[in-house]
């Protein structure tokens, strides 16, 4: 088994080392990589007897139009081919959209900014915004993602028992006017991504348990779900928490919702496992992480069997994502094997 899509794709004299790739209809594919002078770059391949590829030039995207505004005297960090791309610049970050789509990231940038401050932490801030683009300020800080290569234990004790203390402030903000994401939606989310990789052969399942598994768990999610509800960042993981010298920082709250407690808690954790899986984190560390997630659980009344349903569901969910990163897909693979073991029957 191995990833769909080559480590290496060949563009007439350009080299791209790809780094995530997300399926869209049939055999085509979107990438995200980096040139051979270091540069990311976006586009899409269809994959077959013949493989078509489509690169786009540095900073541009008929799709987002913005773009090359955002790159004046910035860097592109991010760029998925017609959807986003964000751009760092010395004092601020520009994400870029569609037109007509910035309203409504800024909207949920302000509003998930606005609790995490009354909570203690800190967030960027939306300086100003157009119709496809907007300028968020700044925080300063390392993510815990890369803090990890550097940290003695006691700042990672600490960072880890700063967030403990901040995070469920931040659950038991004020709900009014977020939307609502229900483990039937989680469970959609799950279905789809797992459908998606075992349709690209992606994931292996010679005898059907990986389908079998998914199906169960998201059975679980829709007819057990928990009458809990608090504010939820929706895609917390280590790469949107920042040690910084005022405390705890929390990027990107695109996804800011209601939703129970355990969606977030359980991706945090099973991230920090998957970390310590793909040797970014130590052992270690991703230990102290999952037990000070543990305890926020028990702190907030999470049921443990929601927590051991919603980390079920991202564990499938991590492996299907990370199937379509060639760097990772063998680690993917293995990671989906062993939850066909570890997860009841």
């Amino acid at each position: 088994m191995t990833c769909p899509l080559p480590a290496v794709i060949q563009s007439g004299q350009t080299g791209i080392t790809i780094g995530r790739a997300w399926p869209t209809t049939g055999a085509e594919m979107r990438f995200e990589g980096t040139d051979d002078a270091g540069r990311i770059r976006a586009g899409t391949i269809t994959l077959g007897a013949t493989s078509k590829v489509k690169l786009l030039d540095h900073g541009q995207d008929r799709k987002l139009p913005d773009l090359p505004m955002a790159m004046a005297d910035g860097e592109l960090i991010v760029h998925r081919t017609g959807k986003r791309a964000v751009v760092c610049r010395s004092e601020q970050y520009v994400k870029v959209v569609r037109p007509g789509d910035a309203a409504q990231f800024a909207q949920s940038a302000e509003v998930g900014r606005a609790r995490a401050v009354k909570a203690g932490m800190s967030a960027p801030k939306v300086l100003r915004s157009g119709s496809g683009w907007l300028c968020t300020s700044i925080v300063p800080g390392v993510a815990l993602h890369s803090a990890a290569k550097t940290a003695t234990a006691q700042q990672w004790q600490s960072w880890w028992g700063q967030w403990a203390r901040q995070w469920p402030r931040f659950v038991l903000t004020d709900q009014q006017g977020l939307d609502q994401f229900t483990a039937a939606d989680e469970s959609n989310v799950l279905r789809a991504a797992v459908d998606r990789a075992l349709a690209w052969g992606a994931l292996p399942d010679p005898t059907g348990r990986g389908r079998q598994l998914t199906a169960e768990v998201c059975s679980s999610l829709s007819q057990f779900a928990s009458p809990q509800s608090g504010v939820a960042h929706r895609d917390l993981h280590d790469k949107q928490l920042l040690a910084g010298p005022d405390g705890i920082g929390v990027l990107d709250f695109d996804t800011v919702c209601v939703a129970e407690p355990a969606l977030d808690l359980a991706n945090l954790a099973v991230h920090s496992r998957w970390r310590a899986t793909q040797g970014v984190w130590s052992s270690e560390q991703a230990a102290i992480a999952c037990e000070t997630v543990r305890r926020v659980a028990r702190n907030l009344d999470v049921p443990q069997e929601r927590y051991a349903t919603y980390a079920a569901s991202t564990s499938l969910r991590l492996a299907a994502l990370y199937a379509f990163r060639p760097r990772w897909a063998n680690a993917a693979v293995s990671w989906w094997q062993h939850q066909m073991k570890e997860l009841p029957q």
